[in-house]
């Protein structure tokens, strides 16, 4: 075949394909929005609806929240994948009450007593943008995509009533109300119903800015001695970010 036959064909080709990679690569990158835009991790990033809400609620950002996220590096769907691989979420913060928080971080002293009751009453606040990566129908978020989110803030919240020890999903149980649209600013709320020995009972809804509820559920995590690698590590690292914090905001640890 001549190389004039070849420069033919390839130009055929080209202009074909030319068009299809640029409409591609631009619904890739532009389809409804900024599809690539980085989740926000600092609390100086937030929108004015979301810092009223946090400051009308009294919340602060766990100072662990930034670095765990940023760092994780084990294969966990939700936070490897979802958040750091996929880019789903172009917003993802999470926020507690602040005395919650200074209990769980031992800045306040606190007996045994009053740990429990602040564990009992323990709520978790997720301020989330979901983009097209997680939607089903067209611009709608994925319905397992919510499942998921709740399961994942729910197990952590989990983990934190059960004093950075381990707890898994026994059940889930997740109810649809609205369909929720991505681009637009959701709160996902997490709050303990009740603590029975190993059991943690959870439940929590999906709400915006206006108070619409779009999804609620209900779940039991079980604390679990699930004494592996990555537990102890994310322990570890977890203990480590709390003693740094400690060290420089001059903590006093709470001795008991």
């Amino acid at each position: 075949m001549s190389s004039s036959s070849n420069f033919k064909r390839f130009l055929k080709w080209g202009l074909v394909a030319i068009p299809i990679g640029s409409l591609a690569y631009i619904n890739r990158h532009f389809y409804f929005g900024n599809m690539y835009k980085v989740h926000k991790f600092d609390e100086t990033d937030l929108s004015e609806s979301t810092r009223k809400y946090v400051e009308q609620n009294g919340l602060v950002m766990p100072h662990t929240f930034q670095n765990y996220v940023k760092k994780y590096d084990h294969d966990h769907f939700f936070e490897k994948s979802i958040l750091n691989q996929m880019n789903g979420l172009n917003e993802y913060n999470i926020f507690l009450d602040k005395n919650y928080c200074q209990v769980i971080t031992d800045e306040v002293q606190t007996t045994p007593e009053e740990k429990q009751k602040a564990q009992n009453s323990a709520k978790l606040h997720c301020i989330f943008t979901a983009n097209s990566r997680v939607q089903g129908h067209l611009g709608i978020i994925h319905g397992g995509f919510t499942s998921t989110l709740f399961d994942n803030l729910a197990g952590t919240l989990a983990f934190l009533v059960a004093d950075y020890k381990p707890a898994v999903t026994s059940y889930l149980n997740v109810s649809y109300k609205k369909p929720m649209k991505i681009g637009k600013e959701h709160i996902c709320i997490v709050e303990v119903d009740k603590i029975e020995d190993q059991k943690i009972f959870l439940k929590g809804k999906v709400i915006d800015n206006a108070n619409i509820i779009y999804t609620t559920f209900d779940s039991l995590f079980i604390k679990t001695p699930m004494d592996n690698f990555v537990s102890k590590e994310l322990e570890k690292k977890l203990q480590d970010e709390k003693q740094t914090h400690d060290q420089q905001h001059q903590v006093v640890p709470n001795k008991k």
